[in-house]
């Protein structure tokens, strides 16, 4: 069996409701999505308050070919709000994630023009910098209910 591994740089940290100790998890590099996933699944244990002995359901699928007709706009939303819901990110980032995710190459421009939607109409986003060193983030009171149904999402 073929692993398949992401290149991520994904930080947490969190206080355990049961012991109020402080702790730290960090995943950077090439790291499996197998591994990717059973980390997201024991930090849901703990922001819930499950013990890890408690079964949780398993996410269900969605069809990967409708979000491969989705338009590019939507595409590069997706990828924020499944991979970059946390922390700063840069259009290079999100360059990189889409060529990752949806094996084919997306022009720098078209990912500034995505990005400036994304902060001017649709308010999702906040940003700093300049325009040669710009960084984005997600205002995630905004999209609470589409950072659920992201979350769901099973992408390539």
């Amino acid at each position: 069996m073929i692993k398949v591994a992401k290149k991520i740089d994904f930080k947490f940290e969190g206080v355990d409701p049961e012991t109020g100790k402080a702790f730290k998890v960090v995943l950077s590099g090439w790291v499996p999505e197998d591994l990717i996933y059973e980390v997201q699944k024991h930090i849901s244990r703990i922001l819930v308050g499950a013990t890890s002995q408690e079964p949780i359901e398993d996410e269900p699928e969605f069809n990967i070919l409708d979000i491969e007709s989705l338009p590019i706009i939507k595409r590069v939303e997706i990828l924020i709000l499944k991979y970059f819901y946390r922390g700063w990110f840069t259009s290079k980032d999100i360059q990189e994630q889409y060529k990752e995710i949806f094996d084919e190459e997306i022009k720098s421009s078209t990912v500034s023009m995505c990005l400036q939607r994304l902060y001017k109409q649709d308010g999702i986003l906040e940003r700093r910098g300049s325009r040669a060193q710009r960084n984005y983030r997600l205002i995630a009171d905004r999209v609470k209910k589409r950072l659920d149904e992201v979350a769901k999402l099973k992408l390539p």
